[in-house]
């Protein structure tokens, strides 16, 4: 497996590599050993990428309640190796409340102010569609896709979604600065769903989507610039391609209520 991974990695070209985790479906390595078993995955990434940069996602969502974030302190919630990659190989950690990232290498060189949104195009994710970057799912599944909300942001389209502020404090060691969060979110009160399987199909489809299984593990890669393109593209045709289609009925029925095509905050509280 990890050979055949390493073949059809080589057939890309690309400066950094955004590895998402879940190590129980990942490569099955007879290592009891935890930290031993992290550590060899580790290298192993390192071997498969031929040294390339590396980043993970190292989200924490504490600060939308603690309107806090410590870069050094907020482990990384989004899986137990990218904590352990965080912390013994990366050499930055973004500041983004919430939506963080470390990597190794030189930090991305992202526009950052006292407003942030995390999917615009001062974002690390406009670094990776800039850069196009190669995505890697280790183990993770498709449906953990972040990189939609970038795509949702930026197709500036969007009608089931309404911006929220969250206010807060950005705690690092040479100084804390206070912040306003802003981005798209989904409304609590109904249930609006992504139609995953159809968005992996057309992807697939359209070759830009790659998928590599077997009995225990399951592996994805893209290239973040088609992929966005693709969506958009989509997105321009239908803009809300995105949901399933008993959401499309319930986002629907929820604007024939308000009178109005489209959702704000103020609609539900």
């Amino acid at each position: 497996m990890i050979e055949n991974i390493q073949k059809i990695i080589s057939s890309y070209t690309y400066n950094e590599v955004v590895i998402h985790s879940d190590i129980s479906r990942g490569f099955i390595l007879k290592e009891k050993n935890r930290e031993v078993y992290l550590d060899k995955t580790i290298k192993i990434f390192f071997k498969i990428f031929n040294n390339k940069n590396i980043i993970m996602p190292c989200f924490n969502y504490d600060f939308l309640t603690t309107k806090k974030f410590n870069l050094v302190q907020d482990i990384s919630q989004v899986g137990i190796l990218n904590e352990y990659f965080r912390l013994n190989y990366s050499n930055w950690r973004s500041k983004t409340p919430v939506f963080s990232y470390s990597g190794t290498g030189i930090e991305p060189n992202i526009k950052f102010n006292n407003l942030i949104n995390p999917f615009d195009k001062n974002s690390i994710f406009n670094f990776f569609y800039n850069n196009n970057t190669l995505n890697f799912y280790y183990g993770a599944a498709f449906d953990r896709t972040t990189f939609i909300h970038y795509i949702e942001t930026i197709s500036k389209k969007i009608r089931y979604r309404y911006y929220k502020l969250f206010d807060g404090t950005i705690y690092n060691e040479s100084k804390n600065l206070n912040v306003k969060l802003k981005y798209l979110v989904r409304p609590l009160k109904i249930k609006i769903e992504y139609d995953w399987t159809k968005i992996e199909s057309d992807l697939i489809k359209n070759k830009i989507l790659k998928k590599i299984t077997d009995e225990r593990s399951i592996f994805y890669i893209y290239e973040s610039r088609p992929f966005v393109d693709f969506l958009l593209t989509k997105i321009d045709c239908d803009d809300m391609y995105l949901l399933s289609e008993d959401s499309k009925k319930i986002v629907d029925k929820k604007f024939k209520e308000l009178n109005k095509n489209y959702f704000d905050i103020n609609d539900f509280g």
